[in-house]
């Protein structure tokens, strides 16, 4: 019996001898796209499915049943592993059903799809549409398919992105600390690249708050960097958070990913907050982003002969707006402000300029819960002494209390 030829499905296999040989049955060109996807040359296909091993549909792909789509997204995710996410992209974007191009392009080697199902079942990682997440369409070149560790939100929610250099400064990880637990109370999900310094911060306070975050690696989740942070994003995951990633699971971090990365952070958010950076870095770049689809930058302002803070400076200058705590960031985007953080806000506009602007440090290292003394000087940067003397003022004027054994919080 001679091979059925799906209608407008060019058989790649004619040259091969096995193929030559093969007796197939075959329903139509759904199920002759499929073999091919998951079996790779028609040789595979053709024993498979002649009964050495049953044709089996991938899996589901996280928040999409057993479907075409999920046939598509597996695609572009075989042809991202083989081609890099620009293939997958090029293929989403040609029209057509994704899975007919890959087998057109016979990019797709013997068990590639068994492969790449190994890969995801050992990094624990799923494969995400992203027409599931809110921003994405915004982008000139959205992302094809998309690797997920986790859960994004199911209901509709704001991201608001917290970035900034990896280089960072005590007083600026504990500002973007700070600012995180603050926008995560407000109810946003904090967005970041889970790089060291701002972005591991930004993490840091959302889950201090019990927020959700939401991760975006410049490489594969098997190969993950900066490694330090692998725990971090374990924590991300069982906050109920996820991490994301354009890449396959073992595909390496190169730099110029992170530029591509920062896209998906600023398309996923309303606002990015560049809380410290030099003139030039991934920060900026991620603002710019943001200014290009329209979203809102921000910036805190630092002193003018502060290195760390020149790129702030410079987003300032190209109009971003200054922002000093979480509460100005929600304000702009229309979110709740902890009303905690909202009486101290107003007290604290009584002693303006208090410490040189300590007390407000204070406010934000204190909007995601009670801390100890030691641990709220480092998070402000101030010496100890410094920290007690404005906590006193702070008292008086009735923005935070003393709860005995060296713990302060905001005053209710």
């Amino acid at each position: 019996m001679m091979a059925a030829k799906a209608p407008g499905f060019p058989v790649r296999g004619g040259h091969d001898r096995h193929f030559n040989s093969c007796q197939l049955i075959v329903e139509g060109p759904k199920e002759v796209v499929r073999a091919v996807l998951l079996h790779g040359r028609f040789r595979v296909y053709a024993r498979r499915f002649a009964g050495d091993k049953p044709f089996q549909r991938p899996p589901p792909c996280r928040g999409l049943e057993v479907s075409d789509r999920c046939d598509d997204l597996y695609a572009l995710a075989a042809l991202a592993r083989r081609g890099g996410p620009l293939a997958a992209r090029r293929a989403a974007a040609h029209g057509g059903r994704p899975v007919e191009a890959l087998a057109r392009l016979g990019l797709v080697a013997e068990h590639e799809l068994d492969d790449l199902r190994a890969e995801l079942e050992t990094t624990r990682v799923e494969l995400l549409d992203p027409a599931g997440l809110p921003g994405l369409g915004d982008l000139a070149d959205p992302p094809a398919v998309l690797f997920a560790w986790g859960s994004p939100p199911k209901e509709a929610w704001t991201g608001v992105a917290v970035v900034g250099t990896r280089a960072a400064t005590p007083a600026g990880m504990s500002r973007a600390e700070g600012m995180a637990q603050g926008l995560a109370l407000a109810g946003a999900v904090v967005v970041s690249g889970l790089a060291l310094g701002i972005d591991g911060s930004a993490h840091r306070g959302a889950l201090a708050a019990t927020g959700r975050t939401i991760g975006i690696l410049g490489g594969g989740h098997g190969r993950f960097f900066p490694p330090a942070n692998r725990a971090l994003a374990r924590e991300i995951v069982a906050a109920g958070g996820c991490v994301l990633s354009e890449y396959p699971p073992l595909q390496a971090a190169f730099p110029h990913q992170f530029l591509e990365r920062n896209r998906l952070v600023a398309a996923l958010a309303r606002g990015v907050v560049v809380v410290e950076s030099g003139r030039r870095g991934g920060a900026i770049n991620t603002a710019g982003w943001a200014m290009e689809m329209g979203r809102e930058a921000f910036a805190v302002p630092w002193d003018v002969d502060r290195p760390k803070g020149a790129g702030c400076l410079r987003l300032l200058r190209e109009g971003a707006r200054a922002v000093g705590g979480a509460d100005d960031i929600c304000q702009d985007l229309g979110l709740a402000v902890p009303p905690s953080a909202q009486r101290a806000r107003r007290r604290l506009e009584a002693i303006a300029g208090v410490e040189g602007g300590l007390a407000q440090r204070i406010v934000e290292a204190l909007t995601g819960g009670e801390c100890l003394h030691d641990q709220l000087a480092e998070r402000c940067g101030a010496p100890i002494g410094l920290l007690r003397g404005a906590l006193s003022i702070l008292e008086i004027h009735g923005v935070v209390e003393d709860r005995g054994g060296g713990r302060v919080a905001l005053a209710p």
